[in-house]
């Protein structure tokens, strides 16, 4: 009997201990900012880079197959097969998209900061055209989503970027 208590008090210990410690580091890595905006270094930056053959499969990827009697124009098709069309085009509302990724050297963060960022980061975004023949009441604008980025000096800023087509009334 005394041994069962003895091994559960040990491994209540050590759940308590491991609590403690994860608290700790926790508390360490929010501790390095002062600045709500800003977040800790890491140097293993996954998924900022982009490289041309990246983006050429993300373009492969963006095509998609839609019916030619929804308004489209086969200037848009990549190819046609019967009333298909394979485009990269999104039509919604009165807008016309297509993904599309940019790199930017400086931003304003949230905070109101500006910042330079380290080379070649991409950002997704897309295109944004109001169709001709729409008889909605909007107007087609690109929409500010929030997006981090990576500083020279291996800061990670959070700023907006005008990058999601939208029909505005």
């Amino acid at each position: 009997m005394s041994t069962i208590l003895l091994s559960g008090a040990i491994a209540v210990a050590a759940i308590a201990f491991l609590a403690i410690m994860s608290t700790v580091f926790v508390g360490q890595e929010v501790a390095k900012s002062n600045d709500p905006v800003e977040f800790s270094t890491n140097t293993h930056l996954e998924g900022f880079d982009i490289t041309a053959e990246d983006q050429k499969l993300r373009d492969e990827l963006s095509y998609r197959w839609i019916n030619l009697s929804e308004g489209v124009s086969a200037d848009d098709c990549k190819k046609v097969e019967g009333d298909m069309c394979l485009t990269n085009f999104h039509y919604h509302g009165c807008c016309k998209s297509k993904p599309r990724f940019v790199y930017l050297r400086t931003v304003t963060a949230l905070n109101g900061r500006q910042y330079t960022l380290a080379p070649a980061q991409a950002f997704s975004t897309e295109t944004c055209e109001q169709l001709p023949y729409c008889d909605l009441q909007c107007e087609c604008t690109l929409v500010d989503n929030m997006v981090r980025g990576h500083t020279e000096t291996e800061e990670f800023v959070w700023f907006l970027l005008p990058s999601c087509c939208k029909c505005m009334s």
